[in-house]
């Protein structure tokens, strides 16, 4: 959340509840904001050029900035304040189909192309992805990764092997598992039960 000096904001949680204020300061580090007239705590201070005679001072202490929400500023409304980041990093996942797919066979790490109907699919998300800008595209070294990034993408990709599929080990290639005790006792696999 980006809170900011001089904004609205209302004390969600702890003694404060429902309280607000302007927010004085902000101690992006630490995670808190100190707030007019709000979590007010007395402090003791000696005395010094300034205050010849010391005393005890009420002064505002920082609140965790997880504590506190935006208010609307047009309305004035107690509605926390939507923010929209136009950096803000999306995570996108294209659909694309193999034959490994329609056969429920496992992948996992098998260099397997895209058959026509998943080419299909990548060019339909190619339409929609157009509209995001992308900082930067990340791949598996899979074939059928790389070959959707360039599908969607004229950017450079970058390929990374820690982002590669799951292995299944002696399981890649094979037909899915519709009956689980079965196929543990043809895998010689010890149940977890």
């Amino acid at each position: 959340m980006k809170i900011k000096v001089g904004d609205n904001v209302q004390v969600i949680t702890g003694s404060n509840k429902g309280k607000e204020g302007k927010v004085l300061r902000v101690f992006r580090k630490e995670g808190k904001v100190v707030i007019d007239g709000i979590n007010i705590v007395k402090k003791h201070v000696k005395p010094n050029r300034t205050n010849e005679t010391g005393g005890i001072l009420e002064v505002e202490a920082p609140i965790h900035i997880s504590n506190v929400k935006v208010l609307d500023k047009k309305e004035n409304k107690k509605e926390a304040k939507k923010v929209e980041k136009t950096t803000k990093k999306e995570t996108k996942k294209v659909e694309k189909e193999t034959n490994y797919n329609l056969e429920e066979r496992f992948q996992g790490q098998i260099n397997i192309e895209m058959n026509e109907v998943g080419k299909e699919q990548v060019k339909r998300s190619a339409e929609e992805l157009k509209k995001i800008k992308f900082n930067k595209i990340f791949v598996s070294p899979l074939q059928r990764t790389i070959s959707t990034a360039r599908m969607v993408t004229k950017e450079k990709i970058t390929i990374e092997p820690r982002i590669i599929e799951r292995s299944f080990g002696t399981l890649e290639g094979k037909h899915g598992i519709p009956n689980y005790e079965e196929r543990i006792k043809e895998f010689d696999i010890e149940s977890i039960n």
